[in-house]
């Protein structure tokens, strides 16, 4: 009975989902978005993190909308994003604070990993608004 009772305790044990470490990407926010400038990091490098925690503030290249979805052809958006992971966010060095070089990241950019002690096994789960800065 108490061996019985320990194999469905162990069985239970290794069907429960472990979070894992995740790499934080510049998320594609459509089907037709491309690339993101960082306006901000919203929480600073080495902060715990939870579900919900806006973490990044971005600008859109145009093709985040269609145009005919756009008030003026190169129109950019700026969105917050939020992230849906927890654990510490690693920022990597180059892009930390504001990007002084206004440089343009493609999609997929791996920006840093929010870290929790477990391996990587993917990138983040995010949620994204339009923000009016």
């Amino acid at each position: 009975d108490v061996q019985f009772k320990m194999a469905l305790v162990g069985a239970w044990r290794r069907t429960i989902p472990r979070e894992l470490s995740k790499r934080v990407t510049v998320p594609r926010l459509s089907p037709t978005h491309t690339k993101v400038k960082i306006i901000r990091w919203l929480v600073p490098h080495g902060t715990s993190v939870v579900s919900y925690d806006p973490v990044l503030l971005v600008e859109c290249s145009p093709d985040l909308v269609t145009e005919a979805f756009r008030d003026y052809k190169s129109q950019t958006l700026v969105m917050m994003v939020d992230t849906q992971d927890e654990g510490d966010l690693r920022i990597h060095h180059h892009s930390l604070g504001k990007n002084s070089n206004n440089e343009w990241l493609d999609v997929g950019t791996e920006l840093g990993i929010i870290e929790d002690g477990e391996p990587i096994d993917g990138d983040w789960l995010w949620q994204a608004y339009k923000d009016e800065e």
